[in-house]
């Protein structure tokens, strides 16, 4: 008798103990991802396009900027899914009308950008989902090899004025 009292004992013991362990696990995870939600890696945004949708967020990639006034800029994980046009690993971005004068600053560089993500099949369900409403972008200066080293920081207020900022500069002689 005393022994299945002793072994519902731990049996009750080892459960309770599980549950603490299981509840502590969910409960890191979700402040991990609270505090995370807003700023993620453009991978992390593609594959979990339906958790971050109707979210302001802002990731990073390489932006192809548009030539005219009526293309979206595209954001490519990679130079090289740009170069090949491998649009599934990238997200369509409308830029605000007042940054287009500045597309040969921002064409072809890495960038840091701020702005309202929607997953919804927009483009021919070709992209993996569009950025609008953008209300900062960054250009990333290039640490290492023959890339621009300066920082350029545009903020995009409500009313359509863009702001620009050179904040950083890196390089031989700085």
């Amino acid at each position: 008798m005393k022994m299945r009292l002793f072994l519902w004992a731990g049996i009750t013991c080892l459960c309770v103990f599980l549950s603490f362990i299981v509840f502590v696990l969910i409960d890191r995870n979700r402040r991990y991802r609270a505090a995370d939600d807003g700023d993620l890696s453009l991978v992390s945004l593609i594959c979990n396009t339906k958790t971050y949708d109707k979210k302001v967020i802002s990731t990073g990639g390489f932006l192809h900027a548009p030539v005219s006034d009526f293309q979206d800029a595209i954001l490519y994980i990679h130079e090289d899914d740009c170069r090949y046009d491998i649009q599934k690993n990238a997200i369509f971005v409308r830029l605000p009308r007042g940054l287009l004068p500045s597309a040969c600053q921002i064409n072809h560089r890495y960038v840091w950008i701020e702005g309202l993500f929607s997953a919804s099949d927009w483009h021919r369900n070709v992209n993996s989902g569009f950025l609008s409403e953008i209300s900062k972008l960054s250009v990333l200066p290039c640490l290492f090899g023959n890339g621009p080293t300066n920082a350029i920081i545009f903020s995009i207020h409500s009313d359509g004025r863009v702001i620009e900022n050179e904040c950083l500069k890196i390089g031989p002689g700085n």
